[in-house]
């Protein structure tokens, strides 16, 4: 067996001398691609990411896979390590990108609220965006310059609204630019309208508190079920880990292992459907 390894391995050595040249042009063409990906990750995003940060995070968790998987010996864990270093930039953009909504989501009733304030004070609603965006505090400001910026250069207020619109997928920023679009071009009056969306929002933002405090229950038992094989296999594995070892040295445990944690994925997106309510 051994000396069947040891050609095998002489074998593949020996390939990749000959074709180095090719295989160096297609990691390279792989390694292109893989950039070209991440950049247009990264420009189809609502937020700014530097790419330092992607390969930082892709080297951390390359890095984290090499050492488990010389500790281990495990192909899964090099497989399965493989694809998450090939999703990292994806999950990482996202989960800024959910946390910029987040913010701008948090800051809209202070923002309508400034705008309101600054209508009655006389000011246009133009000129309300400029004070409130002046002051920079966040995505709000960030989103309001841009607004501003496509003003400047032509745009009437409902065309910059619009793409506002488009940029930030929210609900409550859907209903804050329907009313003041429709408000424009009706004529009518916007501090009236915004004195209706700022009363809408915060009943919606109680709503979803409501909502949240109902639910937790059924979340809490969600995550006590997901984890307690988890917490069943660790205490078992300092009880007798003989009797686990198999899971983690055999074909047969790596592959109940994976089935495992698929059905716990599939239950976890069961209790999720379960307690969203739309």
């Amino acid at each position: 067996m051994k000396i069947i390894v040891c050609f095998a391995i002489f074998a593949a050595v020996a390939i990749a001398v000959y074709y180095q040249k090719q295989i160096i042009r297609k990691i390279s063409e792989n390694l292109n691609k893989y950039k070209n990906g991440v950049n247009e990750i990264i420009k189809a995003s609502l937020i700014r990411v530097k790419k330092d940060e992607i390969f930082k995070i892709e080297a951390a968790v390359i890095a984290v896979v090499a050492a488990l998987f010389l500790l281990t010996m495990n192909v899964y864990i090099l497989v399965i390590g493989l694809l998450c270093a090939a999703a990292a930039p994806k999950l990482y953009v996202n989960l800024k990108q959910q946390k910029y909504l987040q913010e701008y989501y948090n800051q809209l009733p202070d923002f309508i609220e400034s705008i309101l304030g600054s209508l009655k004070a006389g000011l246009s609603i133009i000129k309300a965006m400029q004070v409130k965006a002046a002051k920079n505090d966040g995505a709000i400001s960030s989103e309001i310059n841009i607004v501003l910026k496509k003003i400047d250069l032509g745009q009437s207020l409902s065309q910059a609204m619009n793409e506002l619109k488009t940029r930030v997928p929210l609900k409550e920023n859907e209903i804050f630019v329907a009313a003041i679009n429709t408000a424009i071009e009706t004529g009518g009056n916007i501090s009236y309208v915004l004195e209706n969306i700022l009363v809408t929002l915060r009943k919606r933002e109680e709503l979803k508190r409501e909502l949240k405090t109902m639910t937790s229950q059924g979340v809490l038992s969600g995550i006590i079920v997901g984890l307690l094989p988890v917490f069943l296999l660790i205490i078992i594995f300092f009880i007798d880990p003989q009797f686990v070892t198999p899971l983690f040295t055999t074909t047969t445990g790596n592959i109940l292992l994976i089935a495992a944690a698929g059905l716990e994925a599939i239950g976890a997106l069961f209790i999720k459907k379960i307690i969203t309510i739309n």
